[in-house]
């Protein structure tokens, strides 16, 4: 059985008033920013966890609720 890698990580918003504009927005408009419902960022240690890091200070800063998986492959 060949073994899986992480091979990167998304980042999905949660929230009951967040639900009723995802059906409709791929993005969300806060204070001028469009903050995406999901977003994907690769497994490098560096860039990508900053980025990351980032992404989800951006989200705590609105009182957003997120959730953050692995992506295997």
């Amino acid at each position: 059985m060949k073994s899986q890698n992480i091979v990167g990580f998304e980042v999905i918003l949660r929230g009951d008033y967040f639900a009723a504009f995802k059906v409709q927005q791929s993005a969300w408009r806060i204070d001028g920013e469009y903050i995406p419902t999901r977003a994907e960022f690769g497994a490098s240690p560096i860039r990508d966890h900053k980025a990351l890091n980032n992404y989800c200070k951006t989200l705590d800063s609105y009182g957003l609720s997120y959730s953050v998986h692995p992506i295997m492959r």
